[in-house]
């Protein structure tokens, strides 16, 4: 395994657990910590799942305007998805 590869899989894990974490505290009614796991995230990997608990914690909060920019940035993430590593990407003439 690349370091590259390392570190992406290290990154989607750390979002993954914070992810997992703030869903929790979400249904816990524990906005605050939901929100900042949540956040913290979706800018690890920007993903529409994320992106929705995310704006979902915004709403419970009163932050209506920030959870209609989160439900926007999950409907159309910025960060690329992954390729699958077996996959070659070819080039057409």
């Amino acid at each position: 395994m690349s370091a590259q590869a390392a570190a992406e899989d290290a990154t989607l894990t750390a979002a993954r657990m914070l992810g997992e974490h703030g869903i929790e505290a979400y249904w816990d009614h524990d906005y605050v910590a939901a929100n900042d796991s949540l956040e913290k995230a979706f800018r690890l990997f920007a993903t529409p799942t994320l992106g929705l608990w995310s704006a979902r914690a915004r709403v419970s909060l009163g932050r209506l305007v920030e959870a209609a920019e989160r439900y926007r940035d999950a409907h159309h993430p910025r960060q690329p998805r992954r390729r699958h590593p077996t996959r070659t990407a070819t080039r057409r003439p």
